[in-house]
């Protein structure tokens, strides 16, 4: 509490001597650690945040309900841009407990799918497939699902699966970028061009948004 009291009165540097003095009293538990993380989430420290985030995890034991935090530190790693970390906790920690979950299979093709340079993978198609299976719903499978079918020239069933992601989230705009690519692949210039111009409009209304919340956060 003395450390986030400290954050709110713009002492950062107290408020990390407080964080560190925490630290050295807590008992090593899975609830303590998840303290810390959660208070350094508030400070603005996602990347020390989610460090003790592993740490609690790694205490708790094994459980329907630590499923889900492996697969929010994977995925916070993995928007934090640290690819190698998100495979690491893929491999030892997610698959080893629940290898045929959807989360499973989501992340194996969303890495596989990301690597440099990867040849078209009919391995990611696949587990986004048994994914679609468990969870028909899963509009971001589904989108990975167009960009996978798409890499393997199944351009027509990933044109199929790009259209059912827009239809259930038409103001996300990935899926209208991913589409346009393939309508232009089909020759369909028209359509791309339509669907590019989509893309572009949510985007700058996406900046739009995000300008002025940053106004309002520095109050003007």
């Amino acid at each position: 509490r003395m450390a986030l009291t400290a954050q709110v009165l713009g002492d950062t540097q107290r408020a990390l001597d407080e964080l560190r003095r925490a630290e050295r009293i807590a008992p090593e538990t899975p609830e303590a650690y998840a303290a810390l993380s959660a208070l350094l989430q508030k400070l603005g420290n996602s990347e020390l945040a989610w460090n003790y985030a592993e740490r609690s995890l790694r205490l708790a034991p094994i459980a329907e309900s630590t499923e889900q935090g492996w697969v929010e530190l994977l995925s916070s790693y993995y928007r934090l841009g640290k690819i190698a970390e998100a495979q690491r906790i893929l491999c030892d920690n997610l698959l080893p407990h629940w290898p045929h979950s959807s989360d499973s299979h989501f992340w194996q093709a969303k890495l596989t799918l990301l690597e440099p340079g990867a040849p078209p993978s009919q391995s990611a198609v696949w587990h986004l497939e048994r994914l679609l299976e468990l969870d028909p719903a899963h509009v971001r499978g589904r989108f990975e699902y167009g960009v996978g079918l798409t890499r393997l020239g199944r351009l027509e069933e990933a044109r199929q699966a790009l259209e059912q992601v827009i239809s259930a989230e038409p103001q996300w705009a990935a899926p209208h970028h991913a589409l346009s690519s393939v309508l232009h692949l089909q020759g369909d210039e028209d359509s791309a061009q339509m669907e590019l111009a989509a893309f572009l409009e949510i985007e700058r209304k996406n900046r739009q948004r995000a300008f002025l919340k940053t106004q309002l956060a520095i109050g003007r």
